[in-house]
Formats: structure tokens, C-alpha cells, sequence
């Protein structure tokens, strides 16, 4: 048995989902925290899910989670054995405020919280109750996330709602898939949803949705009502934060933000601005943001041998080009020749200004002499395109904090528009390869994508220079 391993165990909180003890680890004498979840009711299939749920969870570590060190199942429970949280809830860290909370101080602990659900998002995990009691501040003011639920418990527990700690602690911050009143499936999305409840009352003090004795009434509130924008609620917030909380806060999971990394990089725009000039300015929100899953209806019916085809052939195609779509390809195609002569003009320079840059390790170019292929190239192009890839260090997070600086250059996997395109492959277009599989393509985690469209060069250089 797991709990052989430790002593002095006793109980220090009881919940409707789990009961949390306090205890040490005899070999090192590590202060853990040891959860034992009721499984007795659940069916023998959802006891096994929800096993594989938290051994998934068990090898995964971040600095912005609590760990999870062991996991052992019996017939009427499940234990895990995790390191023990901080002591200040983030509920009491907002209690204890005697004024509103730093903006400053709110985007540092918002864009870690992003950061940590695009880690998730890339291991396929749903916290499934992110909300003021689960997340705690150390001494840093460093958020650490708590307290996973898998969705079997939450629907056994909600059938529960005399239960005060799910009405004021749990229903509050659920999102509106997540009370099964709805149609849409639950994904990395509901996150998000909990995430703008969340920092909606860190912000303003007030929940985005009122504590109703009826939890009916809180279940209405997730479905139909619209809170009032925060700014509203407090001058002192910039409208733009105000914004990114109510998308978070959208009803429809595909009005929300689709991944962490396209809220980390408002969130970071937002601090730099305020960090540089001592305010934010509007800017147009979700212009990097892109969920990572291929989106096809929920209900596509048929026999699995047929609809299989049908997945992999969307994966490679997209949808079906509708008549409009089609008449702007060929209005399009009217000044391609024209926007290939800017691009390659504009390729050629900006790859030989990278590969001057001292930040820069490497540039791929078939238009430089340094271009193990530069010779051919001579021979068989005009000019050399407008994708310039190169590398910098190899440091995922040096990498987002990169393009989070850029102002004219979007984040897009796209390539050949008017716009310029920059892209990090390793998080966007192979995020579900391993890096050993990646590295074996030459993909590090210090590579970017240049799609150069067709803005004045100076510009997008300029753009580059103060981003580094």
C-alpha cells in the first residue's frame, strides 16, 4: 500500500470529491499531500478512466503545478500522493488585498496560468477546475495549480447540489460544457472558460456570475447571462484586459481563446506595452491564436472504415471552398507576379540581415552563399521566395517571448499572402511530434518561420530588431 511509505498522516480538508491528508515521506522525509478519491459509486469503466486519467498526470512536471509523485487504485478509492501546495489559496491572496490588485501584478500571474494550459494543451490534459481555491501563490507570487478533476467525478458530484462547497467553490467557475446543459463536447477550451471566471474576480473582486443559495440559478448564469465588462466595474483596468477576460468568458467554446500560447501573447503585449510606455493601448485581440486540433462536426455519423477516410482527407484538404473563397483566389492569382517580385526582393534582404544578427545562430536561404543548395538555386530560380527560416536559441519559452515582442508580424502557419507570417514549427505545425522526431527533421526548438509578405522591408527588419 501507498500510505506504508509514509507517517504521521492525518486529515487536513474533506471534499465532496476527494479527502486531502497531510503527511511525510519515509525515505527523504518529503512533506507530501496525500488525496484519497471515493470511487465507490462510479461504474467499473469510469473507474478505470479515471484511472488512466491521473496516471497520465503522474510523470507530467512544470513549475507552475503541484506534482503528482504516486497513484494506486483499490476497489472504493483512488490515492495519490502529491507534493504539498503553497498555504495561501489565491482566494485568500484576494482576500487579503486591501486595494485592487496590480496590473502588472495580474498579467505576470495570468500569462504563467496561460503558459502552464499550453503545456497541458500539448499532453491533451483538462485540469477541469481551474478557480481561486485551486490555484495557490508561494512566496514569489508565483501561481501554482492544484487539484486536477476528471469529469467523471464532477458529474457524479453535481446530481450533489445541496452541497455548499460545490455551489460556492465549484459551480461558479465551471464552464457552460462542463454542466451537461449543453451540446458542445468538453475540451482544453472549458479550461479557459474557469481561467476568465477566475482572473474576473482577481481583477474586479466581484464573480463574473452571482452565488445563488438555488445552484440553478449559477447554472442560468454560465448559460444565458452576460457580466458587465470588468473596466466597468474598475477605472483602473485597461480596456483591452477587460476584452481578453469576456473572450475567455465567451458561452461558445470557439469564441473563447483556442490555445495558451495565443492568450500568453496578448498577455505579454499587454505587459511589455505597459512595462515600455506606462499603459496599454486597444489592439486587436487573438491575431496569434490557433487551436491545435483538427475541428470536425460532432455529428458525423457512419460506419468507422468510412469516416476514418473522411478525417485523414480533411486533415490534408480543409472543407470545401465555398464561391466566394473562390473568387478571391482568383482575384488573387491577378497580382501574384507582382507580390513574388516583393517578396523575393524582401526574402534577400531580410535573410541577409539575420544572418548578421548576433542573436542569430543560423539562416536557411536559398538566396545566401552560406546555403549548402545556393549554387543550384542560381541556376534554377529568378529569385530566391520569401520563407526565411532561422535559428535562434534553443529555448521554447526564449522563442514565444520572441514573437510576443513583435508588433507587425503575425503568428500563422500560413505562407504567400500579403501579410508577413511567422511561425515557431515546433509548437505549431509539429506540436505532436516528439523532439527526438522533431530534431531527426532538423525542427530545434530555437527554429522560426519567415513568410515575408508585402509591407515596406524596412518595417518588418525594424519589427525583428526591437523584438530581439
Amino acid at each position: 500500500m501507498i500510505l506504508d511509505e509514509y507517517t504521521n498522516h492525518h486529515q487536513v480538508k474533506k471534499t465532496p470529491f476527494w479527502t486531502d491528508y497531510s503527511g511525510i515521506r519515509n525515505c527523504d522525509n518529503l512533506l507530501v499531500t496525500i488525496c484519497v478519491i471515493n470511487t465507490h459509486d462510479l461504474a467499473p469503466a469510469n473507474k478505470e478512466e479515471l484511472k488512466k486519467y491521473y496516471l497520465s498526470l503522474k510523470d507530467l512536471r512544470h513549475k507552475n503545478m503541484i506534482s503528482i509523485l504516486a497513484v494506486e487504485s483499490s476497489n472504493d478509492c483512488l490515492t495519490l500522493v502529491k507534493d504539498k501546495a503553497p498555504d495561501m489559496s489565491l482566494a485568500a491572496y484576494q482576500n487579503n488585498l486591501s486595494t485592487h490588485l496590480e496590473i502588472k501584478t495580474f498579467l505576470k500571474i495570468s500569462i504563467e496560468i496561460a503558459d502552464l494550459l499550453y503545456f497541458f494543451a500539448e499532453h491533451n490534459i483538462i485540469h477541469g477546475a481551474i478557480n481561486p481555491n485551486n490555484i495557490f501563490i508561494d512566496c514569489n507570487n508565483t501561481p501554482i495549480l492544484n487539484n486536477f478533476l476528471h469529469y467523471t467525478l464532477l458529474n457524479k458530484n453535481l446530481n450533489e447540489l445541496t452541497n455548499n462547497e460545490i455551489i460556492n467553490e465549484i459551480l461558479p467557475y465551471i464552464s457552460p460544457e462542463q454542466t451537461g446543459r449543453t451540446d458542445q463536447l468538453i475540451d482544453t477550451r472549458s479550461d479557459f472558460y474557469s481561467l476568465g471566471a477566475t482572473l474576473y474576480l482577481l481583477l474586479t473582486k466581484v464573480n463574473h456570475c452571482p452565488i445563488d443559495e438555488n445552484p440553478l440559478n449559477i447554472i442560468s448564469a454560465h448559460l444565458a447571462n452576460q457580466p458587465p465588462f470588468p473596466h466597468i466595474l474598475g477605472k483602473h483596468i485597461p480596456l483591452v484586459i477587460s476584452k481578453i477576460i469576456m473572450k475567455l468568458l465567451s458561452k461558445n467554446p470557439g469564441a473563447r481563446y483556442q490555445s495558451g500560447m495565443g492568450l500568453a501573447i496578448d498577455l505579454k503585449k499587454c505587459l511589455n506595452q505597459l512595462e515600455a510606455e506606462n499603459l496599454i493601448e486597444n489592439f486587436e485581440l487573438g491575431q496569434n491564436d490557433i487551436f491545435h486540433k483538427l475541428q470536425i462536426p460532432e455529428k458525423l455519423y457512419g460506419r468507422k472504415e468510412l469516416t476514418d477516410p473522411i478525417r485523414e482527407y480533411l486533415k490534408i484538404t480543409g472543407g470545401v471552398i465555398d464561391p466566394h473563397s473562390a473568387y478571391l483566389l482568383i482575384r488573387g492569382l491577378k497580382t501574384f507576379e507582382l507580390r513574388m517580385q516583393r517578396m523575393n526582393e524582401s526574402g534577400q534582404k531580410i535573410a541577409e540581415y539575420l544572418e548578421k544578427h548576433p542573436k542569430v545562430k543560423r539562416v536557411y536561404y536559398p538566396g545566401l552563399k552560406s546555403h549548402p543548395h545556393h549554387e543550384v538555386a542560381k541556376k534554377q530560380m529568378k529569385g530566391y521566395g520569401g520563407v526565411v527560416t532561422f535559428e535562434v536559441k534553443d529555448d521554447t519559452g526564449y522563442v514565444l517571448d520572441f514573437l510576443g515582442r513583435l508588433k507587425i508580424l503575425n503568428i500563422g502557419p500560413s505562407l504567400g499572402g500579403v501579410e508577413s507570417l511567422i511561425t515557431h514549427p515546433a509548437t505549431i505545425s509539429y506540436y505532436k511530434s516528439t523532439k527526438q522526431e522533431r530534431l531527426d527533421l532538423g525542427i530545434t526548438d530555437g527554429l522560426i518561420r519567415l513568410a515575408v509578405g508585402v509591407e515596406n522591408v524596412e518595417d518588418i527588419i525594424a519589427d525583428i530588431d526591437q523584438a530581439f
